[in-house]
């Protein structure tokens, strides 16, 4: 949910519209247009409630951030890709149901995608590997911290934090 924020933001004089599949994810977007489209069904909101919205809405360039871009959305699609775990049986990281989806959809989005923000540089090695995209359509955007992530100042609560969990004086977390 940081990636609205940070938008809505940077958006210069481009108009940005944000579109939610539940309500209490308004508000992400100050000053800008939210739209709620409700729908109980995954596939039936990606691929028809979803879709009808954006070229009702007449959108020039959409960015999904969860994988996947829906068929027939009359924009200039960008996606971004997390990480590609559905891809790796090793894992088993997601319900059978969401793999299935996730191997078959992202291929195809991959295709369809005017550009691809990967997260990380193995996630591009990912993209490459799992889906034939070609590199020169991958741009890497590592994701920022949200802002409720600060150093901790207070030396007494560190030295507490330390003791509790037994951890050495350096450490990567």
């Amino acid at each position: 949910t940081s990636i609205v924020p940070a938008l809505a933001r940077n958006r210069g004089r481009d108009e940005l519209i944000v579109f939610y599949n539940n309500r209490k994810y308004s508000g992400l977007a100050p000053d800008c247009r939210e739209i709620v489209i409700q729908g109980r069904n995954r596939l039936w909101w990606d691929f028809v409630l979803f879709p009808r919205q954006l070229r009702k809405n007449r959108i020039e360039a959409a960015i999904f951030p969860k994988n996947v871009i829906p068929f027939f959305t009359g924009a200039a699609n960008f996606v971004v890709i997390h990480d590609l775990a559905y891809f790796d049986r090793k894992l088993g990281e997601y319900p059978l149901l969401d793999t299935i989806y996730m191997r078959s959809l992202i291929p195809q989005s991959m295709r369809r995608a005017k550009g691809v923000f990967a997260v990380s540089e193995h996630t591009k090695k990912d993209i490459i590997h799992y889906t034939g995209c070609g590199e020169e359509k991958i741009t890497v955007t590592y994701e920022a911290a949200d802002e409720i992530y600060q150093p901790i100042a207070d030396n007494d609560f560190l030295r507490n934090v330390s003791r509790k969990y037994e951890l050495p004086k350096q450490f990567i977390l």
